[in-house]
């Protein structure tokens, strides 16, 4: 196999995993992008310097690697199906390159030998949420995430108090971090064609912000009871309803409000 292949083009992506024996598997958000055009606009999204350490979760057979590798000081790939590894060993080239087979959640990424700064990925499906916070809670070295998920979570991280999409996940990431939306992706730019849009996101974390566990306990109980009044659910979840009453009159807040009609500044 050539390095510097089209990895872009679906015919060769059709050829390479033809060559393998692999058939992508849908329940793990396997679908690899095969448009030139997007992955250039996620690499300069990523402003990628010689002084960045990357980390790529998912990469795949090297589409975004291939491209992020050459700019990049050093680049981590942590990739869950052992069937890609050698795939990626063929398709990829560069001292640089270090790849670890594994699951993202469960490796310690403090412990690398170089830490990561930024991390650039089109990220499983199924775990992109989680993945997001953890690398945000656990992760403070890693300043920026250019990453591409399903639209509804791009909602959902992005989303304004007292819309459809503001929820738990909305409050924390937003009070560690700045998120913003840069595009979103038509389902006809990936191999195969998955049932959802993308989109590609930006989140920068706020430096030096420890994580509030407090906080986000009560955030997290709270909006499992989103229909209820804000009074209510904190009952619900274990307050007392006298210190609830008085929390919510200290912090000015009316304690009819919902939920989701609550800034961060409100839950803070």
């Amino acid at each position: 196999m050539e390095v510097n292949i089209k990895l872009t083009s679906p015919s060769v992506v059709a050829d390479i995993l033809k060559e393998n024996g692999i058939e992508l598997n849908k329940a793990f958000g396997q679908h690899f992008l095969v448009d030139e055009n997007i992955r250039r606009k996620i690499i300069e999204a990523a402003n990628i310097s010689k002084s960045d350490v990357v980390l790529e979760i998912g990469p795949g057979i090297g589409t975004l690697s291939q491209e992020i590798a050459p700019k990049a000081k050093n680049l981590w790939l942590i990739e869950l199906e052992k069937r890609f590894i050698p795939i990626l060993e063929k398709t990829l080239t560069g001292k640089n390159i270090e790849i670890i087979q594994g699951d993202a959640l469960k490796i310690d990424i403090s412990k690398l030998k170089s830490r990561p700064n930024k991390v650039v990925s089109n990220l499983p499906y199924n775990i992109a949420s989680p993945l997001i916070m953890k690398f945000l809670r656990q992760n403070p070295f890693i300043s920026e995430q250019i990453v591409m998920v399903q639209q509804e979570i791009a909602d959902r991280l992005t989303a304004k108090v007292n819309t459809k999409d503001y929820n738990a996940l909305s409050v924390k990431v937003s009070y560690l971090a700045r998120i913003r939306k840069l595009f979103s992706l038509s389902e006809q730019v990936f191999m195969p064609k998955p049932k959802v849009r993308s989109a590609v996101i930006h989140i920068e974390r706020y430096t030096n912000k420890a994580v509030d566990e407090h906080l986000f306990k009560v955030v997290e109980g709270v909006f499992r009871y989103r229909r209820k009044t804000i009074r209510k659910a904190l009952v619900t979840v274990g307050i007392e309803p006298k210190k609830a009453q008085g929390a919510l009159e200290n912090a000015g807040i009316e304690s009819s409000k919902r939920p989701q009609k609550l800034t961060l500044e409100d839950y803070r």
